[in-house]
């Protein structure tokens, strides 16, 4: 037995460890995913949508089959700001007021409220939860 643990022992001092840490940049917790080039957002309905960091004034949405169904330009990027919201075939879909990296009112072309992000959470004009942000 003594042996046994003098072999383990000697195995483990000799052979040399080679660990790497691997970084990706990729921040949990948020529903939303930092990569070096890029910033994906997951949504509860399967779609996402991608904000490229050399275009960080424009975010590209995509149905969970991946198919574009959006785009939206943003008129700052300091808060507040708004933002424009096309359809794929270039119609206006909504306006959106970001009032903070976590608050954000969407309403439609005419100015209806429509929905109500608060962090991970969307509600509706009636204070229902109708989509969330994936949280990893």
């Amino acid at each position: 037995m003594r042996y046994i643990f003098f072999a383990i022992l000697n195995l483990m001092l000799i052979l040399p460890v080679g660990a790497e840490v691997i970084t990706g940049g990729v921040e949990y917790g948020t529903g939303v995913i930092e990569f070096e080039d890029r910033t994906i957002a997951q949504f509860s309905d399967g779609s996402y949508g991608i904000c490229y960091k050399d275009s960080p004034k424009e975010v590209l949405y995509y149905s969970k089959e991946g198919g574009l169904t959006h785009k939206e330009i943003k008129e700052s990027l300091e808060y507040p700001y708004k933002a424009y919201k096309y359809k794929a075939d270039g119609r206006l879909e909504n306006v959106s007021l970001r009032v903070s990296e976590t608050e954000t009112y969407i309403y439609t072309p005419s100015g209806k409220l429509l929905a109500h992000w608060i962090g991970k959470n969307c509600y509706n004009a009636a204070g229902e939860i109708i989509m969330t942000r994936k949280v990893y």
